[in-house]
């Protein structure tokens, strides 16, 4: 037996705080990735829902005309740009003095797009 024993280590090497540094880093990407992926697909809806509102409010406007006009309207509003398209629906009138329109909306915010279509019966435009 020799008189010198072995002292006990104490601390960490330096090869031990580097391996825990690089294992620290990956997992701190790891959740930056999560993060600003989760960031994106919550900018992504919020960016659907607006213009889907927008396109049901465009919809509920156009069942409240008493008469409707066939034509297109362009509009812009809160960085939603939205297009409302009303046409014949080709089938025999409902009544004598209404009849059946395709209406369809379209609205667009970054890159989100919402096609809504209903058909309504309204009265017909008198000129």
């Amino acid at each position: 037996m020799g008189r010198h024993a072995r002292r006990g280590r104490t601390g960490f090497s330096l090869i031990e705080v580097v391996v825990a540094l690089a294992i620290v880093a990956v997992m701190l990407g790891a959740i930056y990735q999560v993060s600003s992926g989760a960031l994106r697909s919550t900018v992504r809806t919020d960016n659907y829902l607006r213009a889907l509102a927008m396109a049901q409010s465009r919809l509920a406007e156009a069942s409240a005309m008493p008469v409707l006009k066939v034509g297109t309207v362009l509009g812009s509003s809160d960085g939603i740009a939205w297009s409302r398209s009303i046409k014949l629906f080709d089938a025999p009138p409902p009544t004598a003095d209404t009849r059946l329109y395709q209406v369809s909306v379209i609205a667009t915010r970054s890159g989100s797009k919402v096609t809504l279509e209903t058909l309504l019966i309204a009265g017909v435009a008198r000129d």
